[in-house]
């Protein structure tokens, strides 16, 4: 769960969103690079500063794909424990 409300944002965390949030153009690029917890900082700093739609609906995508893929990771690890147990 998202839960942006409980995100602390350092002085470093807000600096660091900043400038990723700076350029359209570059933001696919550095989102990639990011983990969950790196998604929610700037996702709570953009609905907290500039509140642009376009940025937020972008971050929100990809903090959808990473918990995806999270949960599908969790899945099968559980899924390859229980079916190594019944051997």
């Amino acid at each position: 769960m998202l839960n942006l409300e409980s995100v602390k944002l350092t002085s470093g965390d807000k600096k660091r969103a900043e400038e990723m949030l700076k350029n359209w153009n570059a933001l696919s690029k550095v989102i990639s690079e990011q983990d969950l917890d790196g998604v929610r900082v700037l996702l709570a700093h953009e609905v907290r500063t500039r509140r642009r739609l376009t940025v937020v609906q972008r971050l929100t995508a990809r903090y959808g794909v990473l918990e995806q893929h999270a949960n599908e990771r969790e899945v099968m690890r559980l899924l390859a424990r229980e079916l190594k147990a019944e051997e």
